[in-house]
């Protein structure tokens, strides 16, 4: 798995939501209900994303910048997760899927001031990115 090394989410995933950020990395474990998580980091450097059983929106719009590679990965299960992302970011998707889909809704900008790496794993739901 790419991630930042030393940082993990293993083991917060507990039935409920657990959120929680160090040094730019986010963690986000959900399930059983709608949850919305906004995030506002002057740099984002990556995170571990995981839902089950609900929707989830996660909001990127208060993100100043994406640090260079910035890598997340959202796990997603029975339910649906939106990752809202502001235009003047590029995200590049690879997915795997299982009787479920991933879309990505809009464009960004022409010029972009960095690049999310998106691995998208869903069974039985949906992960839609959302240009904002």
């Amino acid at each position: 798995k790419e991630r930042n090394p030393g940082y993990s989410c293993e083991g917060q995933g507990q039935p409920s939501r657990d959120y929680s950020t160090e040094d730019g990395f986010l963690c986000y474990s959900g399930s059983f209900g709608d949850d919305r998580q906004d995030v506002a980091l002057p740099m984002l450097t990556g995170g571990d994303i995981s839902t089950s059983f609900g929707d989830f929106t996660l909001d990127l719009s208060g993100v100043e910048a994406v640090s260079n590679p910035c890598h997340i990965e959202v796990n997603t299960s029975f339910g649906n997760a939106t990752i809202l992302v502001p235009r003047r970011f590029t995200v590049k998707t690879a997915t795997s899927v299982s009787f479920a889909d991933v879309s990505v809704i809009g464009q960004p900008e022409s010029v972009s001031q960095g690049t999310i790496f998106l691995k998208a794993s869903a069974s039985f739901g949906q992960i839609s990115v959302r240009y904002i």
